[in-house]
């Protein structure tokens, strides 16, 4: 839009516009088919840019004071009848693109497992045309859905690679160039709640999203996240944590036999230390609250020592 110099636009010109569509809803399409007034653009300090045939100077300056009101400014450009009706065009494309959002959103509802995958990279393909705090939202979601116990976003020479880790196993499934991503980076720090200005120390947050299960239900799940400086730029690991898939049975878990009478003698004892280890993904955290769960009967005062907290748990 910088390049507009022009207080009077010919049909062609705006043909060639990019439009930015968030800013067209300020104005109802009715009311911009009525008044013959809607935007197409944004400068710089709140600054509004407006089409307009002029044809209805009383709407278009009733319209305008309510923009003023709203903290924008404005600046009006001018076209002919045939160049407003193309412009006005642009909101069947919104309508368009909300009607493709909407049936996404339908199916990520039922998606999981290859399923989810499969969304992911068509979504991926699409990405262009959506608002990079939904799409980024969506692949988030997506990739819980998809069985993943974990996204990873791995810089790389040639750009930053999207991993899920499923089953305890890495798999490539896309790839961003590095210049698009940094928008991506900042949606995911600014819903993490870290401070987006700083890229050279390690730091870690978490966010909550909504996702949906076999039965297309939906559920909360908690998102931890990783930030790690690189030498290109920083990786981002984001852990998913469904509260409702905790496991209170040890046998559930996959205790047996020996190892099962072990580690319940070992609970009942008043002092000791028992160390959990293993590879991402093997349990450590859910064997662990699982004997929280257990201990946790309110005869005795227990203080977990976490850094991040994972799992909330009554009484502790």
């Amino acid at each position: 839009m910088a390049g507009l110099i022009k207080t009077i636009l010919e049909q062609e010109e705006i043909q060639g516009l990019n439009p930015d569509f968030s800013l067209l809803t300020i104005i109802p399409k009715a009311t911009a088919e009525k008044a013959q007034l809607l935007i197409f653009g944004k400068g710089e300090k709140r600054t509004l840019k407006l089409l307009t045939t002029n044809n209805h100077p009383e709407a278009v300056k009733q319209l305008l004071n309510q923009i003023e009101q709203k903290g924008y400014r404005h600046e009006l450009f001018y076209t002919t009848n045939e160049g407003f009706s193309t412009a006005l065009g642009r909101y069947t494309i919104l309508e368009e693109q909300e009607a493709h959002r909407a049936e996404l959103i339908k199916q990520e509802a039922k998606a999981e497992g290859k399923s989810a995958v499969a969304l992911m990279q068509e979504q991926f393909e699409q990405r262009d045309s959506q608002d990079p705090t939904q799409f980024i939202n969506s692949i988030i979601r997506l990739s819980f859905q998809a069985g993943a116990s974990d996204l990873h976003f791995q810089p790389e020479e040639n750009g930053i690679v999207l991993r899920l880790r499923i089953d305890g196993v890495l798999h490539h499934i896309l790839q961003f160039s590095h210049q698009e991503f940094w928008k991506y980076m900042q949606k995911i720090k600014f819903m993490s709640g870290v401070k987006m200005n700083i890229d050279y120390l390690p730091q870690d947050g978490r966010f909550s999203f909504e996702a949906s299960d076999r039965d297309g239900n939906l559920k909360k799940i908690d998102a931890r996240v990783s930030f790690m400086p690189g030498i290109i730029t920083e990786s981002v690991v984001i852990r998913f944590l469904d509260a409702t898939e905790s496991i209170d049975d040890f046998r559930e878990i996959g205790f047996r036999g020996d190892n099962l009478s072990l580690l319940e003698n070992y609970l009942h004892k008043t002092s000791g230390i028992i160390i959990i280890t293993g590879p991402t993904g093997s349990g450590k955290t859910t064997t662990l609250y699982a004997i929280l769960k257990k201990l946790n009967d309110g005869t005795k005062k227990i203080i977990p020592l976490e850094d991040p907290i994972e799992y909330k748990i009554a009484g502790l």
